[in-house]
Parts: structure tokens; sequence; C-alpha cells
């Protein structure tokens, strides 16, 4: 056994152990499962291909292999449907996708129509595969979702969709109604079948049902390219059903002359395509034409090829690209990049660097090159911005079409994509919507390289960075009050120690210790005052971390323009904490577990709270130079509380 056999063997286990922990809502027994996995494996491997690393192009290979296949029976070929999804959630489980989330949705909306057995053709003649082929051989059209918003389905989608989320489920005489077409014809028909091909609604024998997508959207989800392609998929599919004699007409309308249609009639199938706007129908000298609009052609054809199983070529293989890439360059090479800020050009590093490395590790190597905390997102690509490579924590959040492409940049080593004098690669650091951008260019290639990396020459100092907190903070600062220094720099000292969190709403977190310790004092971006002060007392004030009583500790810029520390409690309390914000982080660095106003004036209760914070406590006293207490002092009532019940009873 080889060790690719053992691993699949390895995996095919591991997934059928998992099955039987999983409710009892699975479609298969574990054990056929396990072996509908393994022959899928078995198909990957025989052309070179992984399913340990699945990507859109793979499983739609895969379905037109086991459709083409005369010993695949319906039922085997339904096993191995079902087989799929379950498998994706497994990755999705254990953490193991490697790829955009671009991309494993992509994987999703294969299987989505891939539940209808493709028609496994292996040939549709030799001008529709010549057609078929050269236009899934070339890019999307970049109009393509500009184009599709503006097609005759776009309504009745909306509005089915509308009413479904409403009602919950819909007759399908009540989608007939919607449609403005008889009950049980034949675009009530179409319609009901491509928006469950979709993965849209769900059809059952009395009506539709929504999917979680559009209950989730409240009817018709965002337009996006995955949309469009299912949807306009879903309507090829079913009008080929309703009639296979037109493919060979579908085809011709995917080209730059259309399908000249001889008689009068259009045929039911391709008449459902003209009212939902796939098709568009003109009357030329020679009779009545159909055409498909030139930023949907690539995407009707590949609905064609979806339903039919035949790709225009010989299909031997699929187009599949594995993550894990190999360098071209020997163990000891080495690299020398000139590494230039475009924001900046002033700002270069020279660095060598051994080819081996994989992309993240370079990314270290330009955080600490910089002077950066590496604590914002970072993404490679190619010099022309098309994304290639990110670290695999940020890969779920990569939806967009630009991050079709991405993969794990741990997977990449250096020397699989900058082997050459002259070749380029760009690192974009930041919010990816306007990141700092670095361009990488290798200066030559050379060998005999010891070391991981050498520096080689440094010129200009880079732009310092922000912390995320502060950066998120800024724009509500009050007039005259600035973030204290004291404040930024434990903040970067927390971010590089990792101990940050988004929340749901995206503004950062950050705590004086790890997650695990439960700090009683939590820095948030995201705070209000609520209705704590009135609005006139809030224009002074700052909320910049909480406690878990519901406390809030804010700056408060004072009557003599001096920044104090101030809490107010979820019950109206209010009282002056520190008279200098870097108090603030010597309380954090006591260690209670939260500020009700029981704690204060006696040490911390809890002994593992105190402990939590030991790290961030050492450096306060060492890195700022100030003395933690073992304890804080009882607030009495002072001038920031007799400050705030002056405004209270202003307004009062």
């Amino acid at each position: 056994m080889t060790d690719d056999d053992a691993r699949v063997e390895g995996t095919v286990a591991e997934v059928e152990a998992w099955w039987h922990t999983l409710d009892e809502g699975n479609p298969l027994p574990a054990a056929a499962a396990a072996g509908a996995l393994a022959d899928l494996f078995r198909r990957a491997g025989r052309v070179g291909a992984d399913l340990h690393d699945p990507s859109a192009e793979l499983l739609r290979w895969l379905t037109r292999d086991l459709a083409r296949d005369p010993d695949v029976t319906d039922e085997a070929y339904d096993a191995a449907i079902l087989t799929l999804p379950r498998y994706l959630q497994f990755l999705r489980a254990h953490r193991l996708w490697r790829r955009s989330e671009h991309a494993v949705r992509a994987c999703w909306d294969v299987l989505t129509w891939a539940r209808h057995r493709p028609l496994g053709l292996s040939s549709l003649g030799e001008d529709a595969d010549a057609v078929v082929g050269g236009l899934l051989a070339g890019p999307p059209s970049p109009d393509m979702l500009a184009g599709a918003t503006t097609r005759a389905y776009v309504g009745p989608l909306r509005t089915t969709l509308a009413a479904l989320a409403a009602q919950r489920r819909l007759s399908r005489s009540q989608v007939a109604a919607t449609l403005q077409v008889p009950s049980g014809s034949t675009a009530e028909h179409v319609w009901t079948d491509a928006l469950d091909r979709a993965g849209l609604v769900l059809l059952d024998a009395d009506g539709v049902l929504p999917q979680p997508e559009v209950t989730h959207a409240g009817g018709c989800p965002p337009p996006s390219t995955s949309l469009v392609e299912r949807v306009i998929g879903g309507l090829v599919h079913a009008a080929i059903d309703v009639d296979a004699g037109v493919i060979g007409t579908l085809v011709e309308t995917c080209t730059e002359t259309g399908a000249v249609l001889p008689g009068a009639s259009l045929g039911e199938a391709l008449g459902e395509l003209v009212r939902f706007g796939v098709l568009d129908q003109v009357t030329l000298p020679g009779g009545e034409a159909l055409g498909v609009p030139e930023p949907l052609r690539r995407t009707v054809a590949r609905a064609v090829a979806d339903r039919t199983g035949c790709v225009g070529t010989d299909d031997v293989a699929p187009a599949w690209q594995p993550v894990d890439l190999r360098s071209r360059l020997a163990a000891d090479a080495a690299v020398d990049l000139l590494v230039t800020l475009e924001q900046q050009p002033h700002v270069r590093r020279r660095l060598r660097v051994l080819a081996s490395q994989s992309l993240e590790a370079v990314h270290g190597m330009l955080q600490q090159s910089l002077g950066w905390r590496d604590a914002r997102a970072h993404l490679f690509a190619d010099p022309d911005g098309t994304r290639r490579f990110a670290p695999r924590w940020l890969l779920g959040d990569l939806r967009d079409d630009v991050d079709a492409a991405v993969t794990d940049a741990d997977s990449a080593p250096l020397g699989a994509v900058l082997a050459t004098s002259g070749a380029e690669l760009v690192y974009a650091y930041g919010h990816l919507a306007n990141p700092w951008l670095l361009r990488l260019r290798v200066e030559r290639v050379t060998s005999g390289m010891k070391e991981l990396v050498v520096w080689l020459d440094a010129e200009g100092d880079a732009p310092a960075e922000p912390t995320l907190m502060s950066e998120q903070l800024a724009p509500r600062l009050p007039a005259g009050l600035a973030i204290p220094a004291e404040l930024e720099r434990a903040w970067a000292f927390m971010e590089s120690h990792r101990w940050a969190a988004t929340a749901p709403e995206g503004h950062v977190l950050l705590a004086p210790g790890p997650p695990e310790a439960r700090p009683g004092i939590v820095f948030s971006a995201g705070l209000g005052l609520d209705d704590r002060v009135p609005p006139v007392a809030a224009a002074r004030l700052l909320p910049v971390a909480a406690s878990p009583d519901d406390t809030r500790l804010a700056l408060w810029l004072d009557d003599d323009g001096a920044t104090r520390v101030v809490a107010l409690g979820p019950r109206g309390e209010a009282f002056l904490l520190a008279t200098e914000p870097a108090d603030l982080l010597r309380l954090a660095a006591v260690g209670y577990p939260d500020l009700a106003p029981t704690t204060l004036g006696r040490p911390p209760a809890s002994p593992d709270a105190v402990a939590g914070v030991a790290e961030f406590r050492a450096w306060v006293q060492g890195q700022l130079g100030l003395p933690v207490p073992s304890e804080w002092p009882v607030a009495d009532h002072d001038r920031f509380a007799v400050w705030l019940a002056s405004h209270r009873q202003a307004v009062a």
C-alpha cells in the first residue's frame, strides 16, 4: 500500500466514524457512504487529482465520470451525490478546507444541481463541441452580473421568493399565480424545477418550500455571480428535461449568429427560456432566430455542459489545481527579494529567503522587516491584482468573485511562485479594501543557502501601524480628546499576543490576558453609553472598556481639558476611577473579575483572575514603569459624579 493509499484509507475511516456521530437524518448508512467515498477518491486519484482538496471543477468532473460509467447504476450515482455534501461538512467541521470561501461555495453549488444525474454524453457533435469547449475555456464575462440582473426572470424571482419567505410554503397553483400562467402549465413546471435545481426551494408533492438561504434573506438573496449561475443553470436544465431535443439549438444560441429556427413555433422548452429572459428572440430574413446575450453565453454553455455531461473536449481529467505547490528550485536555493512599499516607494527592504519557505513564513519576515505587528489581514496577489494566497484563518472570509482562486499561503513555497529573476508578487496588509501594498520582486536566485533568511538592506522608515482599537475609535473621538499613548502601547501589546477577538458587529475586542483567563476588563471599540448619560455629557466621554457586570469604563474630558478615567454602572452609578489614563492599565493588571461596587477596596477574590493577567501586569510594571497595587481603592462621591449629576438635572 502506498502512502497515498494509506492516507485515503485513513480519511475514509475517519469519515465513517464521524458519520456515526451524526443525527438520524443521515441519507445513507455509514458503511455505504464510506464505500461511495472510497470510490470517489479512487476516481479522482486515477486522473491525478486528490479529493482531500476538492474544487468545483473536480466535483463537476466526478459527476460526469460517474454519469458516463455504464457500471454506475442510478442508485450508486445517488449514493455518491448524497455522500459528497456530508464529506464537505466533514472538511468544514475539522477545519480542513484550504481554499477560499468562494471556492467552497462553488463546490456546494455543483452538488445542488448534481442531484439530477447528467445525461452522460461524450459529444454533442463536432461543431457544438467546439462552441461549448471554446466558451468554457475562456474567462467569465466581466459584464455577466450586470447583464443578468436586467433579464426577465428577475421580477418573477423576487416575487416568488418574497412570497415564500412570508408564507413559508406555496402551492403549485400559487406559484402559477405569481407567474400569471395557468396552473399545471409548462411555465409553472420549468420555473419550480429551476428554483429547486438552483437550491432556492424544496419541492414536495404539495408545492414548494423556501430553502434557508431564502428564509435568511427574507426573500430573494442579494445579486451575485453564484445566484445568477444557479438560476440560469436551473432554467436551462429544466428546459432540457422538458425537451432534450433543444440541446443543439441551445448551443447555437451561444454563438455570434445565434440559432435560426425552422418553422413558426419555438416549442415549449425554448419558449419558456424566452419567457424568462435566458434567450432573446429576433426576426431575421431567414426566419425567427434566438440568441443568448454575450455576457450570459458562457453561463448558458456551462449549464448545457453540466446537464449533458459534455464539455467539448476529451475530458480525460478535471481542470483541477492542487493547493499544495512544489518549489521549482533546489532545496538550498535562495531568492533575493526587493520589497517596495507602493504607497511610499522610498521605503524598501532587501532580504534573501530560503526558497523552500512558505509564503506564510515570508509574511512573518515582511512584518518583522517593517516593524509591523501582524494584527491585520494579509494576502498575496499576482501583479495584475488577482488574489492568490491567504492565511488559512482568513480563507473563510474570502467569498467574493475576486477571491475565487485564493488558497492556503502555508501550502505555497516561495520557490513555487517566485522562481525566476524579475518575477513579482504583491503583498497586501491591512483592510483589504484599502491595504498597504508591498511589491516583491526577485533580483536574483542563488544557491547554498543555510539560513532561513538573511537581511540585506533597509531604506526608509515604514509607516507606524496603529492598533485596530484606536483605528476603530478614531471616528468617535470627542473634540479635544486624543487616544493616550499608554493605552495605544498596551493595545499593541495585547494585539501582538493575540488577546483579541472580533465581535459579531465587527468591532475589535482586546483583553489584558488570554480568553481562557476571563479578565474582568475587556477593551472594546464598539461600546455605547445607552441612556446612562444625557447627550451633552456623552459628547465629552469615550467608552473604551467594560466589565462583566456591564460597568462601562470611559475616557472623560474634564472641564480643565484633562483626560480622566471614569466608570458608569448599569444602574446609574458614576464615579471617577483614575485621574490619569495610564491608571486604567494599572487597574486592569490588578486582576479583578468584575468592577461591581462591592468589588473594589479589597484584593481580588479570585486567584485565577489575578494569575490570568500576570503577563500583562509584568509588562505594565516593566515596560511602562508603573506600579500595580494589590487592590484598587473604593471610589467616593467625586467631581465626575457631581459633573454628571448637574447634566442629568439640566435635562430632567
